[in-house]
């Protein structure tokens, strides 16, 4: 499971937002889904596809956690910076994605560098959080 591509959950459309205590609502920060595992200290990031694309974000690379390994489902963003506050920028993100010269990258880590926003875990040190309710899942996650 750990350094092997997983296929994330997907959102479903619904006619309504859902009001029963069986939902939870999150923030969609207009990023890209992104599949970040850890191990170890080492990093590796795959899209919603299985393309892995840790390259292309380096500066994520040294992200550093608490825990011997664990797999984060969350999303990619950039901000806009030349707006006050600074809100996400699918634009800038997109162009960060599309980049695969090295040099480019490197250039564009400066102009618009991104951020990794956990949403969920599904594997913590060893053991698979798959089958545990996302009310458990949510509360690991807070304490990485």
């Amino acid at each position: 499971m750990l350094n092997t591509p997983l296929k994330p959950l997907l959102l479903q459309p619904a006619s309504q937002i859902p009001t029963s205590s069986n939902y939870i609502h999150q923030m969609k920060l207009d990023g890209h889904r992104a599949i970040l595992h850890f191990d170890g200290g080492k990093i590796t990031i795959f899209t919603r596809h299985s393309n892995n694309v840790s390259i292309k974000y380096p500066e994520l690379l040294t992200i550093s956690l608490p825990v011997d390994n664990c797999i984060l489902d969350g999303e990619i963003i950039s901000f806009d910076l030349e707006q006050y506050p600074p809100v996400p920028c699918f634009d800038n993100l997109m162009t960060r994605f599309q980049a695969s010269n090295e040099h480019k990258i490197k250039e564009l880590m400066q102009t618009f560098p991104v951020h990794f926003s956990a949403f969920d875990i599904l594997y913590l040190n060893g053991q698979s959080l798959l089958q545990c309710p996302l009310a458990k899942r949510q509360e690991h996650l807070e304490n990485v």
